[in-house]
């Protein structure tokens, strides 16, 4: 496995911009990039795990819409009639929603939850040699990169092989 430093740019410009600034780091073979797509805009490349951990939310979710639903359904029209009910119940559902996403989580694990990788361009660099690794962040960071990380993984061909869109990224600050 490889070190690799990674920072978000918002156009491709700047991206290339930053990368032509570490041509006195690195080879141009230790430079990618590329485009990462929205969160929730990865489908294709979910594995089944991955899909059973999202059905897993969507039913905290409809759990809780239910539930919210239901008892405020019921309030409501005690209090206000048949119309109120529904309006109640509608606000309930929602707010039950999101309580039954998030309501598997410690108040723990709520402030550690994983971080989406947000869209847009990508520069990624493989640091052959250790000692070049801050001066990597530091021209990143002077080129505007938003959410710098570093990884561990494959690269090959010049490219970032085992790039994970939906893992969470170990930002650097």
């Amino acid at each position: 496995m490889e070190d690799i430093i990674a920072g978000r740019f918002e156009t491709d410009d700047e991206a290339r911009s930053a990368a032509a600034s570490l041509t006195d780091l690195v080879s141009e073979s230790d430079i990618f990039i590329f485009f990462n797509n929205q969160p929730g805009a990865h489908d294709s490349d979910r594995s089944p795990g991955d899909e059973r951990a999202a059905e897993s939310g969507a039913k905290g979710a409809a759990t809780g819409a239910a539930s919210g639903a239901i008892a405020a359904g019921a309030a409501g029209t005690v209090a206000g009639g048949p119309a109120a009910g529904a309006v109640a119940a509608a606000v309930g559902g929602y707010t039950g929603s999101l309580a039954g996403t998030a309501g598997g989580l410690t108040e723990g694990e709520a402030k550690k939850a994983p971080r989406s990788r947000l869209a847009g361009m990508m520069l990624a660099i493989r640091v052959a040699n250790a000692d070049n690794k801050q001066e990597i962040i530091d021209r990143l960071r002077r080129h505007g990169a938003a959410d710098i990380e570093i990884a561990k993984g494959k690269w090959g061909n010049g490219e970032w092989l085992d790039f994970d869109p939906m893992a969470s990224p170990q930002l650097v600050y």
